[in-house]
């Protein structure tokens, strides 16, 4: 006859016992969060497995009064980085035992605020917020903070907001993008943002952008003093980040000129595709007339012919930090120090020396 009584369920406290760690570290390790050695890591996970440990992720949110949910803000989600970048935060809490409510802000500081009082109405346990452009001090994320909600900032950081973000470091790599077009033998460099926020273009440099973008547009101008070089003007333009046409309009302000750049950055692989577009109308062939460098190494810049050059940023990375970090905050522990990870600058056939400036045809 089967006996049909079964072995009481392994808890966390025999993998703990068994691992000869805590039941917080077993806890920790197995949730995927918090400041723990690889090898203890490995050792408790090793361990679980071993005993046939399976978690109860919904009686250990109740347990801990959680909802084991989080939100995910984003200024853009159909902007390619950001669309990456969700996929890489849904995927990494989904791993880790938690579902992402995800809104668009489209870039609207009204609109952030409302989608971190719903979140924290719908009582998430915790915030990546990617901040819409606004006023240093305005009280965007004043909400989350007087709910003590754990937050984290992903892409750009705010002055207001002094706990953890996850950034990459722009600066440099537009540092390195200039030095990369002056060792070409380029002089006449120029760069186009796509963050404004009225329609069209304007060269006054905006009041309210995002450190993504002041941190680019300031390595970009550094970069140029660093070689003897300075702005031109009309040679760095703040393209409308709402407006479908606005980079191809700046584009062809800049380009359409008989006294033009020979090598451009934009800010953007959004805007890269209105230079190419633009290009193309005018007859200019991007590596020889024109020299371009983009941020943010979308897919279809390597199968264009020639390749576009690239700063490709860590996005994936990027979203698994920042979840790492939130599921550490809610834990219990103290929010961490900025993280800024390294880019990759990608020299393809898009950089080249200057060609004789020929009139765009």
């Amino acid at each position: 006859m089967n006996d049909s009584r079964r072995l009481p369920a392994v808890t966390i406290i025999d993998v703990a016992r068994e691992a000869n760690v805590s039941r917080a570290t077993a806890s920790r390790a197995l949730a995927g969060y918090g400041r723990i050695s690889p090898a203890t890591r490995d050792k408790v996970h090793a361990v679980a497995k071993e005993l046939g440990y399976r978690p109860n992720s919904l009686a250990r949110a109740m347990r801990a009064g959680r909802t084991a949910t989080i939100g995910l803000i984003v200024t853009d989600v159909a902007n390619p980085f950001f669309a990456q970048a969700t996929k890489a935060v849904t995927s990494t809490a989904s791993e880790l035992g938690y579902e992402v409510l995800v809104a668009d802000t489209n870039e609207d500081e009204r609109a952030e605020r409302r989608a971190i009082r719903v979140f924290i109405e719908k009582r998430v346990d915790g915030l990546i917020v990617v901040p819409a452009p606004a006023r240093p001090h305005d009280g965007q994320l004043e909400p989350a903070q007087a709910a003590s909600t754990p937050l984290v900032l992903l892409d750009r950081r705010r002055a207001d907001h002094h706990g953890a973000s996850v950034t990459s470091d722009d600066f440099r790599s537009a540092v390195d993008a200039v030095s990369l077009l002056v060792s070409n033998g380029h002089k006449r460099i120029a760069m186009i943002d796509g963050n404004w926020a009225s329609p069209g273009f304007t060269s006054r440099r905006p009041r309210t952008l995002g450190s993504a973008a002041t941190e680019r547009i300031d390595g970009f101008r550094e970069g140029l003093k660093r070689s003897g070089l300075s702005t031109r003007p009309g040679w760095m333009l703040y393209a409308s980040g709402r407006e479908p046409y606005a980079a191809q309009a700046a584009a062809a302000s800049m380009l359409g000129q008989a006294d033009r750049p020979t090598a451009l950055i934009t800010n953007n692989s959004d805007i890269a595709l209105a230079v190419v577009t633009v290009c193309q109308k005018l007859g200019l062939e991007i590596g020889t007339d024109l020299s371009l460098i983009t941020f943010d190494d979308a897919s279809w810049a390597a199968a264009f012919s020639p390749p576009i050059s690239a700063v490709a940023r860590p996005v994936a990375e990027m979203g698994q930090a920042a979840v790492r970090e939130l599921l550490a905050q809610i834990g219990g522990q103290a929010p961490s120090a900025p993280i800024v990870l390294a880019n990759n600058l990608i020299d393809r056939r898009s950089v080249g020396a200057p060609g004789n400036l020929r009139a765009p045809g």
